[in-house]
């Protein structure tokens, strides 16, 4: 019995000296990483912080006086100058004519036939379309308006509105900074491009505001002039008159 009592203390102290080596083996490693995390450390150069940004904060007021919007849309992460205002001369104009050269209008109770007046003007005009949209008629209700579709691959990209002149940046220098404004339309897609062009658009000393729109927004303009499809809604006699409109907070 004592024999195996002492051969039990001599097998324990072997697996005490075998975990206590053990233990020392796994020391010794781990500080020969930490010697080595160390002295990449030290040959780590020194990040630099990055400049700060400035920031503006917006401050939401009208235009001034008598100055003139121009139009931006921010879509597909492209910049898109609008010249809504010339195509809807150069449509009505069109339109216009088709009703009068193929006698659509059937007098102030009746108004001009939709269908037979599409027809006739898609027939004359196959093809509206400046560099940036394509331009379409449609009505709604009994109004003509037109939409401005986006063209594939064309408006400025982010590299072209930070180029020095770059189209984006040549329109901007022919624009008298105290008689117009920017108006930045800007889908969910477009923010990184609207930042781009507004950095551009402030520091040639141009004012201007932004409205954000939802996905799939597109942009729409009534025609004006005289052509309507049906009779124009009697007034209404127990209307009480508008009360003058405020000017809205169009530049921030």
């Amino acid at each position: 019995k004592q024999a195996e009592a002492a051969k039990k203390k001599i097998a324990d102290a072997e697996a005490v000296k075998a975990k206590r080596d053990e233990l020392a083996a796994e020391l010794t490693k781990a500080l020969e990483n930490e010697a080595m995390l160390k002295a990449k450390l030290d040959d780590t150069p020194i990040q630099q912080a990055p400049p700060p940004k400035q920031v503006t904060l917006p401050d939401p007021r009208p235009a001034p006086d008598g100055a003139r919007q121009v139009t931006f849309l921010c879509t597909n992460n492209r910049v898109y100058p609008i010249g809504a205002d010339d195509w809807r001369d150069v449509v009505r104009k069109k339109a216009e004519f088709v009703v009068a050269s193929r006698r659509l209008d059937g007098g102030p109770t009746v108004g001009v036939d939709e269908e037979r007046f599409m027809r006739e003007f898609k027939k004359l005009n196959r093809s509206l379309h400046d560099d940036f949209f394509d331009v379409e008629i449609y009505a709604s209700g009994i109004y003509p308006r037109l939409r401005f579709v986006p063209r594939e691959n064309s408006g400025a990209t982010i590299d072209e509105v930070l180029k020095p002149r770059s189209r984006f940046q040549r329109l901007l220098t022919v624009l008298d900074t105290s008689k117009y404004y920017a108006r930045f339309i800007v889908l969910p897609d477009s923010y990184e491009a609207y930042l781009a062009a507004r950095a551009v658009v402030d520091d040639a000393g141009l004012l201007a505001g932004w409205d954000p729109q939802g996905e799939g927004w597109e942009f729409t303009t009534h025609l004006g002039g005289s052509i309507l499809f049906g009779p124009k809604p009697p007034p209404d006699p127990n209307a009480k008159p508008a009360p003058p409109a405020k000017p809205q907070n169009v530049i921030d």
